[in-house]
């Protein structure tokens, strides 16, 4: 008897290592407070946006400005970040109460102007007016719209002296001669050397314009220059800045191009006050999960020849990541503005010493640096400010490179006490900057960005079918369905984001699935944490907008609204439709041949 009880126990051993025992799966210890926001009576399928957050909506008014909810709420956290790092910091806090105080020193801010006038005499000569205006230029004036930008060429930043920033053309030795000497003249008048920099058919067309200008006209052209300073002195110098210029500028708008200039500085000061080295590192370490998890992906696109693939693999590994700050600062270039008196003074410091930035960056790699400064025109004339105070990432297809700015480095953007499916779903925002460069816009640049066609002829037009399915998709897509029964947007005004955020959400969800299976999840809590990764998604557009808002998204903004920018992502992709049972009775259901495959 006990012999056949040891051979029955034996058979059982023997059964069971025939048998693959799937291990013990983690169970996630961190909380998931986005199941707070749903809304159990909608299915998913039907309107996923509306299952993961409509009970907050229902909770949560429209504001009166902007937005409230998802990534808008990183915007308050900004600011009170910026205000305690001001207060602390004297330089800057004279800054920024000068510019508060912008009107309030006319005497003063006019007499500190008579002395920046009195520097600049009317010139006597043809090649003093050059060399003025060459001057004018290298301290933030520059009067006949030319400036110095800066462009990228083979991995190196180049300088650019033109009316924009738009691709170099021509080498000092490949202008015309016949204004070779005079266009020479305005470079030495900003302490360059002309062979230093680049030039195109705009710099040509205004240097011709200048060379047609009478003498009596010359105080004029002065004036103009000065012009870029009377904003910041008083409402009467705003008044004749709107007279020489086309774009008008309100005070609010003034102050917001002055406040542009100190962000170099205050890019410096915010990194060394908030973002650790650490941080920083494990950032890029992700960003290279994220680079590594879109390798993939191209590997496996079965609508794409070798030669395209070969291209496309090139340019992920050439892509810049710039996160958290630059790896060098230039102190130097950050004065201190404790002694400024006005505003005006201030801002030609700061316009001065920007200039300098610009000319030392030249021949670096520095591309994080180029962009701290480099304000953008935006909507109604405001600026669009890249210090690093900005809420925003963004692509340069011109250098390709991504730009990670330190708000969704730091909390609560990265938020360690919560489920990591919730930073992972953070981090498509990375990706889908990365997808940028891939996008119906940024494929048409290389991986050094040059503007250069890369692709075979019926890899383009697989590429341009898929853009049309997607831009079908979402023109289809309500962006209300209950407030505004059958109201649209516009599919083919947002593509290049939608692109970027379908192409964003997989490659973070690749790396996510990459992370749990180093973990060792599987079955139903592999699976739920799959679901937290869809959710933690939706949680990011869980947005409500004031009426203004509202009106540009459906309008004005490239971006679609938030509803779309999450059903017409999750119906496009195969996962989705496992984990949550959806079937072709649900409205968002699309079946394999309809969902949009690109990246």
């Amino acid at each position: 008897m006990k012999r056949f009880i040891v051979s029955a126990v034996l058979i059982v051993l023997a059964l069971a290592a025939c048998q693959k025992i799937d291990p013990v799966s983690p169970v996630d210890p961190l909380p998931f407070p986005s199941d707070a926001n749903k809304d159990h009576s909608v299915l998913p399928g039907d309107d996923f946006f509306q299952y993961c957050n409509g009970a907050w909506l229902a909770r949560t008014p429209a504001p009166a400005t902007s937005a409230v909810g998802g990534m808008y709420d990183l915007f308050p956290v900004k600011d009170e970040r910026v205000d305690r790092l001001v207060e602390g910091d004297p330089s800057l806090k004279r800054f920024f109460q000068l510019k508060d105080e912008m009107y309030d020193h006319v005497d003063a801010s006019e007499a500190y102007m008579a002395g920046i006038m009195a520097r600049f005499p009317i010139p006597a000569s043809r090649e003093d007016l050059y060399r003025t205006v060459g001057k004018m230029i290298s301290e933030g004036m520059p009067g006949i719209g030319l400036d110095l930008f800066l462009d990228y060429k083979d991995g190196k930043l180049v300088g650019l002296l033109s009316s924009s920033g738009t691709s170099y053309q021509y080498t000092f030795s490949e202008i015309s001669p016949s204004i070779r000497t005079e266009l020479g003249w305005i470079v030495e008048g900003m302490g360059m050397n002309p062979q230093e920099l680049y030039y195109n058919d705009m710099t040509v067309y205004l240097v011709n314009i200048l060379s047609t200008l009478p003498s009596e006209e010359y105080s004029q052209l002065l004036q103009l220059g000065f012009s870029k300073l009377y904003p910041y002195i008083s409402e009467e110098g705003l008044a004749l800045y709107n007279k020489f210029n086309a774009m008008p500028w309100t005070k609010d708008i003034a102050a917001s191009w002055g406040s542009s200039l100190v962000g170099y500085e205050l890019s410096n000061r915010f990194a060394a006050k908030y973002v650790t080295p650490e941080l920083k590192q494990d950032y890029l370490d992700k960003v290279e999960r994220l680079r590594d998890a879109f390798r993939a992906r191209i590997q496996k696109l079965d609508w794409m020849s070798e030669t395209t693939r070969s291209n496309a693999l090139e340019k992920i590994d050439k892509m810049v990541a710039c996160v958290g700050y630059p790896d060098t600062w230039y102190e130097d270039y950050m004065p201190d503005l404790t002694g400024c008196d006005t505003f005006v003074e201030a801002a030609h410091i700061l316009k001065c010493n920007n200039f300098r930035l610009f000319k030392h960056l030249i021949g670096t790699d520095d591309l994080f640096s180029s962009v701290l400064t480099n304000a953008q025109n935006g909507l109604k004339g405001a600026p669009i400010v890249t210090d690093l105070t900005l809420v925003n990432c963004f692509y340069k297809r011109e250098y390709n490179a991504i730009v990670i700015m330190p708000a969704f480095i730091l909390p609560p953007a990265s938020n360690k006490d919560i489920t990591e499916a919730h930073e992972y779903a953070f981090l498509s925002v990375a990706a889908h900057e990365i997808t940028h460069g891939f996008d119906s816009e940024g494929s048409k640049y290389d991986a050094y960005g040059r503007f250069r066609n890369w692709w075979t002829v019926a890899d383009q037009m697989a590429f341009i079918d898929r853009q049309e399915q997607l831009i079908s998709c979402y023109n289809l897509l309500e962006y209300d369905p209950a407030g505004a029964p059958g109201k649209y947007t516009d599919g083919r005004r947002t593509l290049t984001e939608n692109i970027a955020d379908l192409g964003g959400f997989l490659i973070a969800l690749d790396a996510y699935i990459a992370r749990l299976q180093e973990q060792g999840y599987n079955g139903e809590n592999y699976k739920a944490q799959l679901k937290k990764y869809y959710e933690s998604y939706a949680d990011l557009y869980c947005v409500q907008y004031s009426k203004e808002k509202l009106e540009d998204i459906l309008t004005l903004d490239i971006h679609s609204h938030a509803r779309l920018r999450t059903n017409g992502v999750v119906m496009n992709t195969d996962l989705w439709y496992d984990l949550y049972d959806v079937t072709r009775d649900n409205t968002l259901y699309l079946p394999p041949e309809r969902r949009v495959y690109i990246w």
